[in-house]
C-alpha cells in the first residue's frame, strides 16, 4: 500500500473514530439528563402525567431518536449496571404508548418493547371502569398491570344506568418485562 493509500485509509479511520466519539459523548450528555426511575416507581398510563419528562433534543437526540416531527418525552431511565441502559420514553400516537428502548454505553440500540395494552383508551360500553398502570419492580423488571371491571352493554350496545342486577366482571391482566445483561428484553403476561 503506497503512502498516499495509507494516509487515506488513516483519515477515513479517524473520521470514523471522531464521529463514534461524537456520538458516545452525546448518549452520555442524554443519560446524564434524564430522570432515575426507582424502585416503586409507579407511572399511571390512563392520566398521562408528562411532567417532568426529558423532551428530546431535535438536534443532538435524533442519533438515538427517530422524531418523525415529534419530539419524544422520555420518562426516564432505570438503575444502570454501567453497560446497559435501560430508557423508558412516550411514544405519541393516539395517546402516549410505553416504549423501552435497551441501549449499550456507546448509544448504540439494543432491542426496543412497546408495553401498554392501550385498553382504557376507547371504554368500550361495557367497561364499567379501566385503570392501567406501569411500575418499576427492580433495575431488570418492569410490571405493566390493567384492571377492567365490566358489565353487559344494552341491546343497542349502550352503556346501562341501572346496574343493580347486573353482575360486574373484574379482569386483571398483568405483563412483565425482563432485560436481560445483554439489554435483550423479554415479555411474558398472565390473565385473570
Amino acid at each position: 500500500m503506497n503512502y498516499l493509500s495509507r494516509s487515506i485509509l488513516f483519515l477515513f479511520l479517524f473520521l470514523i473514530s471522531c464521529g463514534e466519539d461524537k456520538k458516545n459523548e452525546n448518549f452520555q450528555r442524554l443519560v446524564g439528563q434524564l430522570r432515575k426511575l426507582d424502585v416503586g416507581y409507579t407511572y399511571d398510563l390512563v392520566k398521562e402525567n408528562e411532567e417532568n419528562c426529558y423532551l428530546t433534543n431535535l438536534t443532538s437526540d435524533t442519533l438515538f431518536y427517530n422524531f418523525n416531527k415529534f419530539q419524544i418525552p422520555i420518562l426516564g431511565i432505570l438503575p444502570s449496571n454501567g453497560t446497559i441502559f435501560s430508557i423508558i420514553h412516550l411514544e405519541p400516537g393516539e395517546d402516549l404508548h410505553p416504549t423501552i428502548r435497551t441501549f449499550d454505553k456507546q448509544g448504540k440500540m439494543i432491542d426496543e418493547m412497546f408495553f401498554d395494552y392501550s385498553y382504557c383508551v376507547d371504554m368500550n360500553c361495557n367497561y364499567l371502569d379501566c385503570s392501567e398502570k406501569m411500575e418499576i419492580v427492580d433495575n431488570v423488571t418492569i410490571k405493566e398491570t390493567l384492571k377492567i371491571l365490566i358489565v353487559p352493554c344494552d341491546s343497542f350496545g349502550r352503556k346501562l344506568t341501572d346496574l343493580s342486577n347486573v353482575v360486574i366482571k373484574t379482569e386483571t391482566r398483568v405483563k412483565l418485562l425482563t432485560i436481560e445483561p445483554t439489554g435483550k428484553i423479554n415479555i411474558r403476561e398472565t390473565i385473570n
